[in-house]
């Protein structure tokens, strides 16, 4: 990691499409992964067990906000996490598109592709890629502010007080 300069400035919000990029992202998988059990459970499975659909979606959407909680903190690799899940949700769609019977069904599959490939190609683009490099220059700054204010607290607490 670099070492930050006291010239380097660093602000707190990222360019802004940059966040653009990242919020685009969330919604597209948010939606991707709505649609994605909807025709999992309806196309692929025939509706077996809708308990078993809300739980199984339930399970993608807490692994979805841990992976983009770690994205807010500039983790690579939680990017590529989510790159490869929105390619899978694109290759189980494509897949549906061919099966589907009805016409509600088609389109909903076609919601869900373009949804999974405009967020494979962003997470893929240069915006993306800099919001995690801003987010990872930021904590890198808030974390050594808070040893530089912790190391001013410990010199304080050892000086003698005038009284």
């Amino acid at each position: 990691m670099k070492e930050l300069n006291n010239d380097e400035l660093v602000g707190l919000w990222p360019p802004l499409l940059s966040l653009a990029a990242f919020a685009v992202v969330t919604l597209c998988i948010l939606v991707g992964t709505g649609l994605f059990i909807v025709i999992a459970t309806f196309v692929y499975f025939d509706a077996v067990n809708p308990v078993g659909a809300v739980w199984g979606g339930l399970f993608l959407v807490i692994v979805f906000c841990f992976c983009n909680f770690k994205v807010t903190r500039g983790s690579v690799r939680a990017a590529q996490v989510l790159r490869w899940y929105s390619l899978f949700i694109a290759c189980c769609a494509l897949s549906a598109v061919f099966m589907v019977e009805q016409q509600e069904q088609l389109i909903m599959c076609l919601i869900l592709l373009a949804a999974a490939c405009l967020a494979f190609y962003l997470i893929s683009g240069k915006r993306y890629q800099k919001y995690l490099s801003h987010q990872k220059e930021v904590l890198a700054m808030y974390q050594q502010a808070k040893k530089e204010v912790a190391t001013v607290a410990n010199m304080s607490d050892t000086k003698p007080r005038n009284k």
